[in-house]
């Protein structure tokens, strides 16, 4: 089933752009390209968080909540 954000990115992107674009991050960012785009972006955020930053804007998906460090 497609969620708010992948149908987003897919009117953003056109159906093609958005499936290659999101094989193309989840190989880069080590996941499954089934996965949710907040579970892409949240892996993203480790290697290259400007681009995770505008995929969120433009997905409506909220930036991660920071982490405290102890």
């Amino acid at each position: 089933m497609e969620d708010s954000a992948d149908r987003t990115l897919r009117q953003i992107l056109g159906a093609e752009t958005a499936d290659t674009t999101k094989a193309a991050l989840a190989a880069r960012a080590r996941v499954r390209s089934e996965s949710p785009w907040p579970e892409l972006l949240e892996a993203l955020d480790r290697i290259d968080p400007d681009i995770a930053a505008v995929l969120r804007r433009f997905a409506g998906i909220p930036p991660p909540k920071k982490r405290r460090r102890r």
